[in-house]
């Protein structure tokens, strides 16, 4: 219990000894300073015993911090529970300090706990630094992009996005892998025997085949993925934070919904073969769709209704 040691000093100097300084949430974004901090914390802190939110966007990287641990205590743990995280601060001096926090509810209290990392853990954090960086980056690439994507560069039959969007598309993409390592594959899909389809059931068909397939593709991605009518009765996705294990699952996924879908008027059901590639940062444009398409090409001479991985 906090209070329980609030006046013992013997207490607060072993505390200072450890570099560990410790608050008590009063409100949100406010804390109380328990003791005299050490000399390390003071340096970039300075000594006030009451901190405020002001206090805390002194410094991004303890702003992005605090802003978890706000989220942690407003969502109510269970006592003893705790969250836990790094940052790291340049001084008005440039000497740089790592810091670790803990924040933990303990019978009733809200109760930051904070000590300084030693030399060896420098480089560590600032690792982790760099990755918090291009995370908050990648989500400013991220809102950029859904911004552009709710363009009106759309198929008119499908409603899809159209060949011209799908390669502005790809080259955002490619950007944002090459700067801050995110992942995205491509799924090609082409349907089966659609030219059979034209030629029996007639164009009108046709087209709502065409467009019941960009329907169901639009209800089985996710938001952040895109999809467009590539040409004729082929079709592309990007798909976003994504490994070649998971291209396949969610590939296989679309093959089966379109598979097992009544289309109206329609004697048969539909299916497609799938091709899928993963991005590699060194490859251009070209090669990445090309992998993709050869995979699309081996699903087509193996027996259609399948999908290959390239």
């Amino acid at each position: 219990m906090l209070m329980s040691v609030q006046d013992d000093q013997l207490a607060i100097a072993i505390l200072r000894q450890m570099d560990i300084t410790i608050f008590r949430r009063l409100a949100p974004w406010r804390y109380e300073l328990f003791g005299e901090p050490p000399e390390s914390f003071a340096n970039f802190f300075g000594r006030g015993t009451a901190l405020s939110e002001t206090f805390w966007t002194q410094s991004e990287m303890l702003d992005f911090f605090i802003y978890d641990v706000e989220e942690f205590f407003e969502r109510g743990e269970t006592s003893g529970s705790v969250s836990s995280g790094v940052w790291h601060e340049t001084g008005a001096d440039q000497q740089e300090v790592s810091f670790v926090a803990y924040a933990l509810e303990l019978s009733g209290e809200n109760l930051l706990i904070v000590r300084t990392l030693g030399e060896e853990y420098q480089e560590k954090v600032r690792i982790l630094q760099r990755a918090r960086e291009n995370l908050l980056e990648r989500r400013s690439l991220g809102v950029d992009l859904n911004e552009y994507k709710q363009k009106s560069r759309r198929d008119g039959l499908t409603g899809l996005f159209n060949r011209a969007t799908f390669n502005d598309l790809l080259r955002e993409n490619m950007a944002i892998s090459e700067k801050t390592g995110a992942t995205f594959s491509l799924i090609l899909i082409d349907v089966d025997d659609f030219k059979n389809v034209n030629d029996t059931q007639g164009h009108v068909a046709g087209d709502m085949v065409l467009s019941g397939i960009g329907q169901l593709l639009q209800s089985i991605l996710r938001r952040e993925d895109a999809a467009c009518r590539y040409g004729g009765e082929e079709f592309a996705v990007l798909v976003q934070y994504i490994t070649q294990n998971q291209v396949a699952n969610t590939a296989e996924k679309i093959r089966a919904r379109i598979e097992s879908h009544q289309f109206d008027k329609l004697p048969h059901n539909i299916s497609v073969s799938i091709g899928c590639s993963t991005y590699q940062p060194i490859e251009t444009a070209e090669s990445f769709i090309n992998r993709a398409d050869v995979a699309l090409y081996e699903a087509k001479r193996g027996g259609k209704n399948r999908v290959v991985v390239n």
